[in-house]
């Protein structure tokens, strides 16, 4: 296997580009790859792997604080190391050196250089430490040196020999000086999932021949955690001296591989599945015009699974990013890191990318969940999807719980696929298969749940040993997954007998509600006392108090105690999606108003009106509780608030 690096300078070779930028981690760069027995270093590696292309060589790199020149011009001698990853070779033969204390110095010299390239071809120049050079000197004017830089970079392209330019610390955004692009540029930074496996057999091989570590191995102990291979080879080391030879052995050949996941697998819509591979059949045809699908559907229904399971069906390397990996610390870096991930696909092609919980970073510019940070990601985000037209090797999988975050120039280049919760057949097969073939027959009960949420359940079940009274344990998870799907919930302690007065209301509401009457609206001032008549009457009902619409409005049915839905004026938008529950005989909605503005509006819908307002039964029964000595007129406190009422009887008793 030819390592990638390799593989995208061909690329560029073939394409005529003959000035080649490579960029990455400096630490990473230093130690490229790793052969049976040594790391080998970048310069090294280039020199290795045009040796044949080349008469000369030309070496420029920072020394401390000078600026250092190598020059080969008698090369003949050459030294070949081939294992797994490739031939490579290095040479070490009569290099004579340059070196200079200031940056003018060094720019003379580099003029006489460039003369002597157009005079001379089959030359290979190295540029190392391409941005510490630009900025070695303070004193020296940047903008100067960068025409300078610029003008000798747009010469060399003129010449037919080799021009390598070596960035060591990832700030690619540096070039812009220069009119580089990413297109003119490699990163070669982050070794693969195959990388880290063939470094960790090549070292195992020093240590028993016999030990073996497949993909999925090297996966859970390096990958994504460890990006250098000098400390991957560190580490591994470490680990050979201080466990056991069997413990090794069982760590390499015995270890299970993560399930491998295919749309067979997955239990959604046959339908679901077929225009996902139709979609990927067709961008690979070329018959697609975009390259990649928005997932979208609430948590848990498998998503992400599904986008590995596409990656692992059309053999395509999978990447996972999300937030973290987008965003940076500082302004700009957002950039980076999103250009590092396509590279990094580039890299490593075929690939798929999934973006998971898109709506924290590709969310609409102009809304308040944006900031600069995400604006920047989205712009660049949307350059590189725009660069990949005429790709048909890398493949985008957006995933999110809510499609209306999502930027509108985002959603028009995906074609958008809902992954619904689970129902009918799909969900019988998902309850037989993570809680066993007894719990078919209540798999009803589970509408509303995610596939996710039915094996947390079976992994839940397995613990109790599945000895459990079945009924008791569903009316145990779907509380559970009520209190999940709303920000809060109430049972309320109260009831009709604990609060005084209100008796005719009292009665009313209870009488519709014997009639079928599940709408209500209840109305009064501000401390009237409306939220603990509501209170009281989820008490006596024996309800549950929500205040929004479950994401899963589904388990409601499945919940055999009231649900009363409260809207009060700071949310009165959820009264226009009622519509979607009103058959959900145990919901009852009840909006609290201090106001008739929209009353009618709200009895058109059949809202029934249950008015809370301090009569004169009320009042007494009030004062018969609490101030069982008051003989004043209490006719001026019918209508009034009870902290009104309150503040009225206190300062009657402080007088007396």
């Amino acid at each position: 296997m030819v390592h990638r690096f390799f593989k995208r300078v061909e690329e560029f070779l073939k394409n005529g580009k003959n000035v080649i930028f490579l960029y990455g981690d400096n630490q990473f760069m230093s130690d490229l790859f790793l052969t049976n027995d040594e790391l080998l270093e970048i310069r090294e590696s280039i020199k290795g792997m045009i040796w044949d292309k080349v008469r000369h060589f030309v070496e420029i790199y920072k020394e401390g604080y000078k600026i250092k020149l190598k020059t080969d011009l008698d090369f003949s001698r050459k030294i070949n190391i081939k294992d797994d990853l490739g031939q490579y070779s290095t040479f070490t033969k009569n290099l004579s050196e340059e070196s200079f204390n200031d940056l003018q110095s060094f720019i003379n010299y580099l003029k006489q250089l460039n003369d002597y390239l157009f005079k001379n071809e089959n030359v290979c120049v190295i540029f190392d430490d391409f941005e510490s050079i630009c900025e070695i000197h303070r004193g020296f004017n940047s903008e100067n040196l960068a025409l300078i830089f610029k003008e000798t970079i747009l010469n060399w392209k003129k010449t037919r020999n080799y021009y390598f330019i070596i960035i060591r610390e990832n700030q690619l955004g540096k070039l812009e000086d220069f009119g580089i692009t990413i297109n003119d540029a490699i990163n070669v930074s982050e070794p693969s999932i195959i990388e880290i496996a063939i470094t960790l057999n090549n070292l195992a091989k020093n240590y028993n021949k016999r030990l073996y570590f497949p993909i999925g191995t090297a996966k859970k102990l390096y990958f994504e955690k460890e990006k250098l291979l000098r400390n991957i080879k560190n580490d591994f080391e470490s680990r050979i001296r201080n466990i056991k030879e069997r413990e090794i052995l069982l760590l390499s050949t015995d270890e299970k591989e993560e399930e491998e996941w295919t749309l067979d697998k997955i239990r959604i819509d046959e339908k679901i599945k077929d225009e996902i591979r139709l979609i990927f059949s067709n961008f690979r045809d070329g018959k697609l015009l975009v390259n990649g699908i928005i997932l979208y559907g609430p948590p848990g229904t498998g998503k992400t699974t599904i986008a590995r399971a596409l990656a692992n069906e059309f053999e395509f390397y999978f990447m996972k990013a999300s937030a973290s990996d987008f965003k940076g610390e500082f302004i700009g870096q957002s950039v980076q890191n999103t250009r590092r991930i396509f590279e990094k696909l580039r890299n490593n092609k075929p690939a798929l990318l999934l973006v998971d919980e898109a709506d924290a970073i590709l969310c609409k510019r102009d809304a308040n969940r944006s900031d600069s940070y995400t604006n920047e990601i989205v712009n660049e985000f949307l350059a590189n999807v725009d660069g990949l037209k005429e790709d048909k090797e890398i493949f985008i999988v957006v995933s999110t719980n809510n499609l209306h975050l999502l930027d509108s120039a985002i959603r028009s280049r995906f074609k958008e696929i809902e992954i619904p919760l689970p129902r009918g057949e799909e969900l019988r097969q998902i309850v037989s298969d993570y809680l066993g073939e007894e719990w078919e027959e209540y798999y009803n009960y589970f509408e509303g749940f995610s596939g996710r949420d039915i094996r947390n359940i079976g992994n839940k079940l397995k613990a109790l040993g599945n000895k459990v009274n079945k009924e008791e344990f569903l009316r145990e998870v779907i509380l559970e997954k009520l209190k999940k799907s709303v920000s809060d919930i109430e049972i309320s302690e109260l009831n009709f007998s604990k609060i005084v007065g209100f008796e005719k209301q009292k009665k009313e509401i209870l009488d519709l509600l014997n009639l079928g009457i599940r709408k209500f609206v209840i109305i009064g001032d501000v401390k009237s006392g409306k939220t603990t008549f509501i209170k009281a009457f989820s008490g006596e009902i024996k309800g549950i108090i929500i205040y929004e619409i479950p994401s899963s409005i589904e388990i409601i049915k499945n919940i055999k105690e009231n649900i009363i839905l409260l809207i009060n004026e700071s949310n009165l938008d959820l009264i226009e999606e009622i519509e979607k529950f009103e058959n959900y005989e145990n919901l009852i909605v009840i909006v609290e108003l201090r106001s008739n503005k929209i009353i009618e509006f709200l009895k058109n819908l059949g809202f029934e009106e249950i008015r809370i307002w301090t009569d004169r039964e009320t009042i007494k029964s009030y004062i018969n509780k609490y101030y069982p000595d008051f003989d004043g007129d209490i006719s001026e406190l019918e209508g009034k608030s009870f902290l009104y009422i309150e503040n009225y009887l206190k300062k009657w008793r402080y007088k007396k």
